[in-house]
This record gives structure tokens, sequence and C-alpha cells, in this order.
């Protein structure tokens, strides 16, 4: 296939996996240019070997956290460009995909915190545990905050999965 034919042909066949890629768009990058994918993997293994200690050593766990994504995101950008270069674009929506992703993370996080107060307060009925009893209600407190985030990141990701069923189905 020549080059323009690939980049239409993976525009047309694309679909957004849950972590926000381009599958076929990352394996035809794969299949095709080896040297780009050893280079973005070789950023990734060299910023995890000296961004985790150093973050963790000026920050604590967050910072080795911090690196950890600081490693994806400049695979990905390597990866961008590689793929860039051989005159696919995908950057923007997987970019955009990406934004999402952390925009409903953020807000499945924040709606949970802010049900934090209010769910102990149903738990407890007003009284202060103590013993035994308050490592229940803190494992109870922490379980109805995961399911708010489930409801939350649901409410976000269900429509989108649905969409992208039903088109798959019509394209079929």
């Amino acid at each position: 296939m020549m080059m323009k034919d690939m980049a239409n042909y993976l525009e047309e066949d694309s679909e957004v996996r849950s972590d926000g890629e381009f599958w076929s768009l990352r394996l035809y990058v794969a299949g095709q240019t080896p040297k780009s994918v050893a280079a973005s993997n070789v950023v990734k293994l060299t910023v995890l070997v000296v961004g985790i200690p150093l973050g963790f050593w000026t920050h604590g766990l967050k910072g080795a956290i911090a690196a950890i994504i600081a490693s994806d995101v400049l695979k990905f950008v390597v990866t961008s460009i590689a793929a860039r270069m051989k005159g696919l674009h995908g950057a923007l929506t997987d970019t955009l995909v990406s934004l999402l992703v952390a925009a409903s993370a953020l807000a499945a996080f924040g709606v949970a915190r802010a049900a934090a107060g209010p769910v102990r307060a149903w738990l407890t009925r007003g009284t202060e545990p103590v013993g035994k009893a308050a490592v229940r209600v803190l494992k109870l407190a922490s379980l109805g905050q995961l399911v708010i985030i489930g409801l939350v990141a649901g409410a976000v990701w269900v429509p989108v999965i649905v969409r992208s069923m039903r088109s798959r189905k019509a394209v079929a």
C-alpha cells in the first residue's frame, strides 16, 4: 500500500481504545518503523530510570508517580512525531481523547471527595466511632467513594462506548 492509501485506511478503520490510543495508528507505526518504536521506548526508559528516583527524592511518592506519567507523555510525543514523519495524522484526536480521560478522572475524583463528608456523616449518624467501628466506617466510606467514582466515570464513558459499538455495527 502506498503511504497515502495507508493513512486513508487508518482514518477510516481506526478505533479508540479505552486508554485513548488509536490502535491501528500505533500498530502501523510499530510494524513499519521499528526504529521509532525503539526510540520511544528508550525515551520512556530513560525518563523512568532518572525520573522515578529523582521524583521520589524531591517529592516522595507523588514525584515518582509524576515521573511515570511524564515517561508516558514523552513516549507519546516521540511516537506522534514518528507517525507525523510518515504522513500519519492522529495526534490531535489522541490528545483530545487523553484530555477527556483526564477531565473525567478529575471530575470523578472531585465528586467523590466532595461526597466524602456526607457519606461519613450518614454512616456514623452524627457520632464519632472508635476502635473497630471506626475502621469499618472508614472502609465503608472508601467503598462509597469508589462507587461514586464508578458512577461518574460510567456516566461519561458509557455513552461513548455505546456510540462506538453502534457505529461499528453500522459499518459491518
